[in-house]
C-alpha cells in the first residue's frame, strides 16, 4: 500500500518532493513568496491538479490531489478548497497518510495557522489539560522517549486531573495517540510506523477525523507531522546526519533511497524525475535478461542500480569508496528492509591491487576518483585515504556466480578490470561499463587499454545502451581532443558514410569492428557527393585505426605530433556499453 499511497508515478513524485521542500520539521510556516514561485511549475507537473470533483474521485493519487488543494488554499485563501480537501481526506486512514510520505499533516498545520491569523475560532484545550498540551507541543522528532510519553498519557487519562476535559473527543484522541506512541520504544526502525496501531485513535475520531484533528488546538496534528518526518528520515538520518528517504518512481521498481538536502547534485538531478535515466535503463536490461543472481555494482554512488536490483531479489555487492555515499547506501538498505546479504556495501575503491589509495572528490560527493594526475586535482575540494580492493578479492570463491558487473569508476576502468581477472576468467558476467575517455586521456592513458583487457578475456559482443546523443561527437563535443594528423597512423579501414548521415555512423561502425582490433576512429569531411536534387555535399568519412597513439593528454599532444586544428576530430570509442562474451 505504501507505493500506491506515495504515488510513485513520475509527475506525482515531483509534486510530493516539492511540497516537502516547503515544510520544515518544526511547526511549519508557509513562505508565500517562495510558494508562489514554484506553484505554477508544480501545477504543470501534476497529472491533473484539477478541482473538478469527478476527476478528484478518479485520481490515481488522491493524496496528491488533497495536497494540491491544501497548497492552493495557502496560496489563494479560498476556503472552499480547504473544505474539499478535508472531505476527501476523511476517506483515508490516519496510518495510510502517515506512511505515505505526503506532507498532509504539515500542510494542514500551516492551514490552521493561516486561519488562526485571520481570526477563525478553533476549539480550545480545556483548562485542566492545557499544561499537558503545552508539554506535548514541545515534543520533537525524538519521539522514542517512551517513559515521557507514558507520563503524558497518564496525565490525560487521569480523570481527576483533567476532569470533564476527558469527555472531549479531541482529548481522548490525543490520549490514544500518545498511548500508541508510548508502546514503541524507538522510531529509528523504518518499519515501526507501519505497525503502529492507531485504531483506537481512529475509532475516537470517527469519519470526521480530519475536522476534529484540524479544528482544535490540541497538538496532535503537530505530533503526526513530526511522526511523518521521523518516518521519512528513519534509517537514513542514522546513517548520515540530515539525510532522509525519498521513494523513487516505479521505473521499473520503486525503492527508498537516502539523500541529503540541496545543493548536492545527486539530489537535484533526480528530485523532479524521481530516477536516473541511465540507471533505469540498466535495471530494465538486467531484469529482462537475468533471473536473480550475484551483481557487482562498482561505483555504486547512491545505489540507484543496486537498490532496485536488490528489491527484485538479486544479491548485490555495492562497491563505493565515498564515505558519505557508502553510509547513505547502508541507510537505504535498512530503510528498504533488506535482509542480511541482500545488499552488501563495501566501502572501498576498486582497483588493480589491494591496499589503500587517495580518493579525490569535487563539489559533489558522488563525483570522486582515485585515478588522478596533478592536472586533474585542480578544483577537487576534498580528499580521503580509503581502502582499495580488487573485484576478485571481493567475491572470492563466488567468482563464477557473478552474472553482471556495473562499472562506473571515473577513469579507473582499466585498473578495475585488471583487478577482476578471476571473475572475468572463470565466469561470463555481462559488463555494463561507462567509459570516461576524457579522464583516461588526462592520465596519459586511452580507451584502448580498456578494450584490450576485455578482448583478452574473450569479450566479443558490444551494445550501446547509453542513449548517448553521438551527434555531439561531430559537433566538437570534446574540443581539447580535436587534432590534425601529425602521425603516420595505420588505417584499419576507411568508410564513407551514407549521404546525410550523422557522426553516429562512425560511432557505430567502430563499435562493430572493436574486436577486430580497432580502438579509435576519427570523423573527417570526406568526399563530395551529389544528392538526387543535383546539390552536392561532402559525405563524412570514418577512419578506423588499429591503435590510438598513447599519451594523448594535453601536456603531451605536441610531443606526439598532434596539433589542434579546426575541422579535424579524433576520439576514442566512449560512452556506456554492454559488453558480453
Amino acid at each position: 500500500m505504501l507505493e500506491e499511497d506515495a504515488c510513485v508515478q513520475k509527475n506525482w513524485h515531483a509534486v510530493r518532493e516539492w511540497l516537502h521542500s516547503q515544510i520544515s520539521k518544526e511547526p511549519p510556516h508557509w513562505d508565500v513568496r517562495r510558494g508562489l514561485m514554484g506553484m505554477s511549475d508544480l501545477l504543470q507537473r501534476a497529472p491533473s491538479a484539477s478541482h473538478d470533483w469527478q476527476i478528484l474521485e478518479e485520481s490515481a493519487c488522491p493524496m496528491g490531489e488533497i495536497a494540491l488543494l491544501f497548497a492552493d488554499f495557502l496560496l489563494s485563501g479560498d476556503r472552499s478548497l480547504l473544505e474539499l480537501g478535508l472531505i476527501m481526506m476523511r476517506r483515508l486512514s490516519v496510518s495510510r497518510v502517515l506512511i505515505s510520505t505526503w506532507p498532509l499533516f504539515g500542510l494542514l498545520l500551516q492551514a490552521r495557522e493561516a486561519l488562526s491569523a485571520l481570526g477563525d475560532a478553533f476549539a480550545e484545550v480545556c483548562e485542566e489539560a492545557a499544561p499537558v498540551a503545552a508539554e506535548m507541543e514541545r515534543l520533537g522528532p525524538g519521539l522514542g522517549n517512551s517513559s515521557l510519553l507514558r507520563s503524558f498519557r497518564r496525565k490525560i487519562e487521569g480523570r481527576g486531573q483533567l476532569g470533564s476535559c476527558y469527555r472531549d473527543k479531541r482529548a481522548r484522541a490525543a490520549a490514544h495517540l500518545l498511548a500508541a506512541l508510548a508502546s514503541h520504544s524507538s522510531f529509528h526502525d523504518p518499519r515501526s510506523l507501519e505497525s503502529l496501531d492507531l485504531s483506537s485513535f481512529a475509532e475516537e475520531m470517527g469519519t470526521q477525523w480530519p475536522w476534529l484533528l484540524f479544528r482544535n488546538h490540541w497538538p496532535t496534528l503537530s505530533l503526526l507531522h513530526q511522526l511523518q518526518v521521523a518516518w521519512r528520515e528513519a534509517a537514513c538520518s542514522q546513517a548520515w546526519p540530515d539525510s532522509y528517504g525519498q521513494l523513487t518512481v516505479a521505473a521499473p521498481v520503486s525503492t527508498w533511497m537516502c539523500t541529503v538536502p540541496w545543493p548536492e547534485r545527486e539530489r537535484n538531478r533526480w528530485l523532479y524525475a524521481g530516477h536516473y535515466i541511465d540507471c533505469t535503463s540498466i535495471v530494465r536490461s538486467v531484469l529482462d535478461s537475468y533471473s536473480p543472481c550475484l551483481v557487482l555494482d562498482v561505483g555504486a554512488n547512491m545505489g540507484c542500480i543496486g537498490l532496485s536490483l536488490a528489491k527484485e531479489h538479486f544479491q548485490v555487492i555495492a562497491v563505493e569508496p565515498g564515505p558519505k555515499m557508502s553510509h547513505l547506501l547502508r541507510g537505504a538498505a535498512a530503510k528498504n528492509g533488506f535482509s542480511l546479504g541482500q545488499l552488501t556495501v563495501v566501502e572501498a575503491a576498486a582497483g588493480s591491487t589491494t591496499g589503500s589509495t587517495v580518493l579525490y572528490c569535487g563539489n559533489s560527493s558522488g563525483m570522486c576518483t582515485s585515478a588522478v594526475t596533478s592536472e586533474y586535482l585542480e578544483g577537487r575540494d576534498t580528499q580521503h585515504t580509503v581502502q582499495q580492493v580488487t573485484l576478485s578479492s571481493v567475491v572470492g570463491q563466488r567468482s563464477k556466480e557473478v552474472c553482471v558487473i556495473k562499472l562506473d569508476v571515473e577513469g579507473s576502468e582499466e585498473d578495475v578490470l585488471h583487478g577482476a581477472d578471476l571473475v572475468l576468467r572463470d565466469g561470463t558476467p555481462a559488463i555494463y561499463i561507462d567509459i570516461h575517455e576524457d579522464m583516461l586521456r588526462k592520465q596519459g592513458k586511452n580507451v584502448a587499454g580498456v578494450w584490450d583487457v576485455l578482448s583478452r578475456h574473450g569479450y566479443r559482443q558490444l551494445v550501446d545502451y547509453s542513449q548517448l546523443d553521438c551527434l555531439y561527437v561531430g559537433q566538437q563535443r570534446w574540443k581539447d581532443f580535436m587534432w590534425q594528423k601529425g602521425l603516420d597512423l595505420k588505417h584499419l579501414l576507411t568508410l564513407e558514410a551514407p549521404f546525410h548521415s550523422s557522426p553516429c555512423f562512425c560511432h557505430s561502425a567502430c563499435a562493430e569492428r572493436m574486436f577486430l582490433g580497432c580502438r579509435c576512429w576519427d570523423f573527417g569531411h570526406g568526399s563530395e557527393s551529389a544528392d538526387t536534387d543535383g546539390s552536392s555535399e561532402r559525405r563524412p568519412q570514418c577512419n578506423l585505426y588499429l591503435r590510438c597513439p598513447t599519451g594523448w593528454s594535453q601536456a603531451q599532444d605536441r610531443a606526439n605530433g598532434l596539433v589542434p586544428s579546426v575541422g579535424w576530430f579524433a576520439n576514442d570509442l566512449f560512452g556506456r556499453w554492454i559488453v558480453t562474451k
